[in-house]
């Protein structure tokens, strides 16, 4: 379900907040219950980073499937929409490039994904250092990496597994 871009104003049973793995599998889960439910996430698409760029480009059978699941069920993705705060119980405040969201709830689910916890070391600002995880973005935006030295240190189970498929 979509709305017009001069809406402002969004009322649901459940909210969730992020639109990667585990947003997408609490929201079909909550909809296909009879909940209303809407999703937030700043990006354009749904799949958080973990499944970036596989809408446009699919090579994820798993990321497909439940891209089916959330198009087929009743949720409402709000996408391009960054929650800047909630001032109250039931009612989150956004951004949206088309202006000032308001978002209420009566029950709310944070999935807003991982992030990466990089330590600074000497010479970590210098160029062509890069974080395990601005290096996965990149690599599932097509840059490439084949054939090139890298030096990967990465103590998340998941920036290797995806760096070294």
């Amino acid at each position: 379900m979509s709305f017009p871009m001069s809406d402002r104003l969004f009322s649901f049973d459940i909210v969730v907040v992020g639109a990667g793995p585990a947003g997408i599998s609490a929201a079909c889960a909550a909809a296909e219950s009879g909940a209303r439910v809407g999703v937030v996430d700043e990006t354009p698409w749904l799949g958080g980073q973990i499944w970036r760029g596989q809408q446009a480009r699919p090579s994820v059978p798993i990321a497909q499937r439940w891209f089916d699941r959330f198009r087929n069920s009743a949720a409402t993705l709000l996408d391009q929409t960054s929650v800047i705060t909630s001032p109250e119980p039931g009612l989150l405040l956004a951004e949206h490039p088309d202006g000032p969201r308001q978002v209420r709830w009566r029950k709310l689910i944070l999935a807003t994904g991982a992030r990466e916890l990089f330590l600074p070391f000497p010479g970590w600002t210098l160029p062509g250092i890069i974080g395990p995880g601005g290096l996965q973005a990149l690599v599932k935006h097509g840059w490439p990496i084949r054939g090139r030295g890298l030096l990967l240190q990465a103590a998340a189970p998941s920036c290797r597994r995806s760096l070294t498929d």
